[in-house]
């Protein structure tokens, strides 16, 4: 039997992870007693990994499970992963993460010329890093929870936009916004350039059609930006 457009809304809402997250955030207190803020701040960097860790393993399960009932009706809704690795997919994502972070590094420096470093863009996961091995933590959270993850979720939703509903800049749109609201708790600031580096990153999977650029470009620019933050911080 052919999935309705609501079933499909369904789809895109499960991997949109507001229902999911919620609830592991809600098991996690119960069972363990960790509280929201302990993982969403930082203030735990293990509790932050186990959070993720949980999250995209979700994530991926939906992704396939749904991908497999719904490639038997529409091939051209199937995203393969990790099977476009070369030496172009590599360089694509190079330049698309030098573009993206040379973006924020401007639009930052902009913005603390004429606003102030009080409403720039402030990472908590970030300012929280104590040690190297919170560096490490954060990083596995960043390629993981981060680039991963948030990848399966912008190449699935912005498939089924393109291929079922007709409508690849409107999903565009919407799941930058969500995208760029889901870092609200990093300043108003942040919403811009998140909002903005999610539109460049879905504008790079409707082009290419390729899960692997958008995932090392994301890879390449959570590494560095939590690398760079952290030598800047203990050192400068």
């Amino acid at each position: 039997m052919k999935q309705s457009t609501l079933y499909y809304i369904g789809e895109i809402i499960l991997i949109s992870g507001i229902i999911t997250d919620q609830i592991i955030f809600f098991l996690l207190f119960k069972i363990l007693r960790i509280p929201p803020n302990e993982i969403l701040k930082g203030e735990n960097y293990t509790y932050t990994l186990l959070f993720l860790l949980i999250s995209t393993l979700i994530i991926f399960f939906l992704f396939y499970f749904f991908q497999k009932i719904d490639t038997l009706k529409d091939k051209n809704l199937k995203i393969p992963i990790f099977k476009k690795i070369n030496k172009k997919t590599i360089l694509i994502s190079l330049i698309c993460f030098f573009v993206f972070y040379l973006f924020m590094i401007i639009s930052s420096s902009i913005a603390n010329l004429f606003l102030g470093k009080s409403n720039i863009l402030k990472n908590p996961l970030l300012q929280n890093i104590k040690n190297f091995k919170d560096l490490i933590i954060l990083a596995i959270g960043g390629a993981i929870g981060g680039a991963f993850r948030e990848e399966l979720q912008r190449s699935f939703v912005l498939q089924r936009f393109d291929v079922i509903f007709k409508l690849p800049y409107t999903g565009l749109i919407i799941w930058s916004t969500y995208f760029a609201l889901g870092h609200i708790n990093q300043g108003v600031f942040a919403i811009f350039i998140v909002g903005i580096i999610g539109l460049g990153l879905g504008f790079i999977y409707l082009k290419y059609k390729n899960f692997d650029i958008n995932f090392f470009t994301h890879l390449f620019f959570n590494f560095f930006s939590i690398f760079s933050f952290f030598i800047y911080k203990k050192f400068f």
